[in-house]
């Protein structure tokens, strides 16, 4: 359980769907829900990784921090340099204001008085509004879990669940933390219970995973075809209705991941265990950010425009995506994590380096059982 490979599968997947999605704009079920996979696997990995080193009394907040944003900062820095250089009124003053509130995560902060952007950098980052939220919770919840410890954590997670579904239903809008959180909230839970000590009861936690999947799924169902209530993007306040289908979503989602973690390594995972799959896994986080760089560089090769996409459009975005994000990947993040896992030497300070060097005698530095002892 410390990394399940099948669940790192399922990220290329679903960035490869949302590039899909709004490359060829068609109206696929759900596509609004893509981004929220992202957060129940965020929600589930962080948790149990902190809360079963905080057992062990191996939890360093420091390293974890270091970890986490070597892995999310980089290619989005990356990704805000691209933007900048592509875009023709770079220097003009409200560009340079967006374009700062995208660098230190604060484009989302007029959400909660005004339900609007009064000022967005550019539409190629209109998506970074996810790592927001993502980011924020990386920021709180290690901490979080070092205070409170494991049931403070599970009833904190509850609360936050239900807020999320008050907030969006009471006309907050759905891309700020307090109003879509409740996939982290789930995936938080489900770590919950896999992370406790014991052997995992497979069966119980598979029940309980394919009841949550379909009420979810089965929520959606009637929310799409019978509710007539349903909107092609929730970027915008929601009613009750359509809070409700974010969080079925979401315990769907949850579902899925549960049942793949309790059944890692058993042979119809196989496929998930492929290696050009989690490959893509690697350098999942890079295809969607550079969803919409791709998408946009591949209407203008092909001669599209915004409102003409296409599947042609969508094959060579997500060829884009994928060299773009392997570039970023070998060129950026492995410098950078290579520096930063580089361990420190030792100052050699006269006699303090040298007491700890061998004594001069032989007789003395012969290892154990040698000949003459």
């Amino acid at each position: 359980m410390r990394r399940i490979t099948e669940l790192d599968a399922l990220r290329p997947i679903w960035a490869i769907l949302i590039l899909l999605a709004h490359a060829t704009e068609a109206s696929w079920f759900h596509g609004w829900s893509r981004v929220d996979l992202f957060f129940v696997l965020s929600g589930f990995v962080l948790t149990y990784k902190m809360v079963v080193e905080n057992d062990e009394s191996r939890l360093r907040l420091s390293d974890f921090f270091r970890e986490r944003f070597l892995r999310l900062l980089p290619a989005y820095y990356v990704l805000l340099i691209v933007v900048f250089a592509a875009d023709g009124s770079r220097w003009d003053t409200d560009h340079l204001f967006g374009l700062l509130r995208a660098a230190t995560f604060t484009a989302n902060a007029p959400l909660y008085w005004s339900n609007t952007y009064p000022i967005r950098y550019s539409n190629l980052i209109i998506h970074a509004w996810s790592l927001e939220v993502e980011v924020l919770f990386c920021c709180l919840w290690p901490v979080v879990i070092r205070v409170f410890g494991r049931a403070g954590v599970m009833i904190l997670a509850v609360i936050l669940l239900i807020d999320s579904v008050y907030c969006r239903a009471s006309g907050l809008h759905p891309w700020t933390f307090v109003a879509r959180s409740d996939g982290l909230a789930l995936g938080s839970l489900l770590a919950l219970v896999l992370s406790r000590p014991g052997p995992i009861d497979r069966r119980r936690v598979g029940r309980w995973s394919i009841a949550a999947g379909l009420l979810g799924l089965g929520y959606l169902v009637w929310f799409r075809f019978w509710s007539e209530r349903m909107t092609r993007s929730f970027d915008r306040p929601l009613e009750i209705w359509q809070s409700l289908a974010v969080l079925a979503t979401n315990l769907s989602y949850a579902a899925l991941i549960g049942m793949i973690a309790t059944h890692a390594g058993h042979p119809s995972m196989g496929l998930l265990r492929t290696r050009w799959l989690n490959g893509l896994g690697r350098i999942s986080y890079g295809i969607y950010l550079y969803s919409f760089v791709a998408i946009a560089l591949a209407g203008e090769a092909l001669g599209q425009g915004p409102t003409t996409r296409g599947w042609r459009t969508a094959w060579l975005a997500m060829t884009l995506a994928i060299v773009m994000a392997g570039l970023t990947r070998w060129l950026v993040e492995r410098p950078l994590w290579t520096l930063a896992r580089r361990p420190v030497k030792p100052l050699a300070l006269g006699p303090v380096a040298n007491a700890r060097r061998p004594l001069a005698n032989p007789l003395l530095n012969r290892p154990s059982g040698s000949e003459g002892e």
